[in-house]
């Protein structure tokens, strides 16, 4: 005897959502501190000219100016650095790490006078 199976197109799709984000939960967000293979990440910035600036705002909370480097060169914009993980905190006391931590680097081409 046959059983008959209600075709359902998008049966599937809910199980690649939920695989997709046990994949990133994984890889991604476990272990962010100084041991983690995976530390890529890069500020979210705002870029823009007034007639006699080049302003960069950067998402940098908890970093020091002298810990970042910014230069211009060949029109091309590079902001590097590296933001720590805090250490005068227990990792046992938190919750929930969810910001990125490790060296960071990012280019971006701009225009100068």
């Amino acid at each position: 005897m046959n059983t008959v199976v209600r075709y359902e197109p998008f049966r599937g799709l809910s199980t690649l959502h939920d695989q997709v984000n046990r994949l990133f939960n994984e890889t991604v967000f476990r272990g962010q501190g100084e041991d983690s293979a995976i530390t890529t990440w890069a500020p979210a910035v705002d870029i823009f000219e007034t007639p006699n600036e080049l302003v960069v705002k950067a998402d940098l909370p908890d970093m020091d100016e002298k810990d970042i480097d910014i230069h211009v060169e060949n029109n091309l914009l590079t902001i590097r650095g590296e933001r720590k993980f805090e250490k005068n905190v227990s990792e046992d006391n938190y919750l929930r790490v969810e910001r990125t931590y490790g060296a960071f680097s990012r280019t971006s081409p701009c225009r100068t006078r």
